[in-house]
């Protein structure tokens, strides 16, 4: 029998969470947001957006996909909530924003009817708090979108770069901010779904593939996610002294070991 979870063990989490999106929201919404969009979108058709009254994006981030909610739920209220204040501040201002966490949306039961959990279910300490929380504020046949990393293909740059961070101290990274495993199927989610009381509709994988220069490789490394946070972490001499051996290694690859490729798992289900 599995043990209870942990109250104080779930709050660090979330304060970690929260602390590493807040410190790199203006880079995230440079860098990151805009690879994401277009994955988002391809969910959008299989939601019932044009007849929806309140749709809810549930892990909004800088609030880049909903003005495109709003434009293909016209008779809606859009609603985005994202845990880092400091991310759904930098939402657009004329859309409803909420700092709240997805595992304990602050919304009244039957609130919408239609919510998406678009990159956020891997970062909760219980995805399946998540998806029964959406499950809560969602009418009786309301749906919900999710979209999660399937397998990823590491390109060489980032092991070049991992290795250059862990022999100049830097600390490993935390792997409870990102449960992947426990997301990375169409089965896997779909199991989920049902035991947190929903009714799967349909799932299906799609690709991200992305192929940077070595100059925009590292300014992601650099400027967000846990990869900043471990630069962080050494002294500003340690800091620029790694980038530069790692620039010097990175210089010798083709352009092939810069392209990542993952796979990109959607699920849509509904409330019974």
């Amino acid at each position: 029998m599995s043990s209870a979870p942990d109250p104080e063990e779930a709050r660090t989490l979330r304060s970690k969470l929260s602390q590493l999106y807040n410190e790199s929201a203006p880079d995230y919404e440079e860098l990151w947001a805009p690879e994401l969009l277009p994955l988002s979108r391809q969910l959008l058709p299989r939601l019932p957006l044009e007849s929806a009254r309140t749709v809810l994006d549930a892990g909004a981030g800088v609030g880049t996909l909903l003005p495109e909610l709003q434009e293909n739920a016209p008779l809606a209220l859009v609603v985005g909530n994202d845990l880092s204040p400091g991310m759904v501040s930098r939402a657009p201002r004329d859309i409803a924003r909420v700092a709240g966490d997805a595992g304990r949306l602050p919304f009244i039961d039957d609130a919408f009817d239609v919510a998406i959990l678009a990159f956020v279910l891997f970062h909760l300490f219980d995805p399946r708090d998540g998806l029964a929380e959406t499950a809560r504020v969602l009418r009786p046949g309301g749906v919900v979108g999710t979209i999660t990393w399937g397998a990823e293909n590491d390109p060489a740059a980032l092991q070049v770069w991992a290795d250059e961070l862990s022999a100049s101290g830097a600390p490993p990274v935390e792997t409870s901010l990102a449960k992947h495993e426990l997301l990375d199927t169409p089965a896997k989610l779909e199991t989920m779904m049902e035991r947190a009381g929903l009714e799967p509709i349909v799932s299906w994988v799609g690709e991200y593939r992305s192929t940077t220069t070595l100059d925009q490789f590292l300014d992601h490394r650099i400027r967000h996610g846990q990869s900043r946070r471990r630069l962080q972490t050494l002294a500003p001499p340690d800091r620029t002294e790694c980038v530069a051996r790692a620039r010097r290694r990175l210089e010798a690859l083709s352009p092939d070991d810069f392209t990542e490729i993952s796979e990109v798992v959607y699920a849509v289900a509904r409330t019974p």
